[in-house]
């Protein structure tokens, strides 16, 4: 049986607030990544390669900001309080938390399933 897509009522309307062409400098200053291919590689080593583990949303944002407003909490580069967050991105909180929450998780199950002496 089909689960029902999920619907969200804010920022669906609006055009991506961060692209994978965003300027080296900027992706530098917000998550600590030299730039947007790192990022994206990162991504797909956490995710194994699997497609829908990477375009996997729990948010009306588009998958990349997703992973971009996560990498931004994580590593405290900007937007370090919720309520910048909330700001910032134009979501609720409630959807910031499952975010994070997910992409945590994601993390964790990658960790998990390698050998311990791959770090």
């Amino acid at each position: 049986m089909e689960t029902p897509r999920k619907k969200y009522d804010s920022n669906s309307h609006k055009p991506p607030a961060v692209l994978p062409t965003l300027s080296t400098n900027e992706v530098k200053r917000r998550t600590g990544f030299k730039d947007a291919t790192h990022i994206i590689a990162y991504i797909i080593t956490v995710c194994n390669g699997d497609v829908s583990r990477i375009r996997q949303r729990n948010s009306p944002l588009t998958w990349f900001e997703e992973w971009f407003l996560y990498f931004e909490w994580k590593w405290h580069q900007t937007n370090r309080r919720q309520i910048d967050i909330e700001h910032a991105w134009g979501i609720k909180n409630h959807q910031i938390y499952d975010v994070k929450d997910c992409k945590a998780a994601l993390e964790m199950v990658a960790l998990f399933s390698w050998p311990r002496y791959a770090s």
